[in-house]
């Protein structure tokens, strides 16, 4: 993940490694559990969440690939998802999401 440009895949647990790596991420549920975790980093503007694997089709991953390339300031992506894990992991999540 280190030395990654991009992650595209499920919002699971990894979500917290690659804020903690500023990893720009193009998400998809790929369960129930993910789903509010997924919105709520989205509406943030830590990942750009395109919902759960069984809505999301192929175009609507060609269009996130183009607008993350062409047309997204990635360094704003990066930031946000490092800011919202400063190094303080379990307090700043538990936080997070109690508001």
């Amino acid at each position: 993940m280190k030395k990654a440009d991009l992650y595209l895949g499920s919002g699971g647990t990894s979500t917290w490694e690659r804020c903690c790596l500023g990893l720009p991420s193009l998400v998809i549920s790929t369960g129930d559990n993910q789903v509010r975790q997924n919105k709520y980093l989205f509406k943030k503007g830590v990942i750009q969440y395109l919902g759960s694997a069984e809505s999301v089709s192929r175009e609507k991953i060609t269009k996130a690939l183009n607008k993350f390339f062409y047309k997204h300031d990635n360094r704003t992506m990066s930031k946000k998802a490092l800011k919202i894990t400063n190094g303080s992991g379990l307090e700043l999540v538990s936080r997070e999401f109690s508001n």
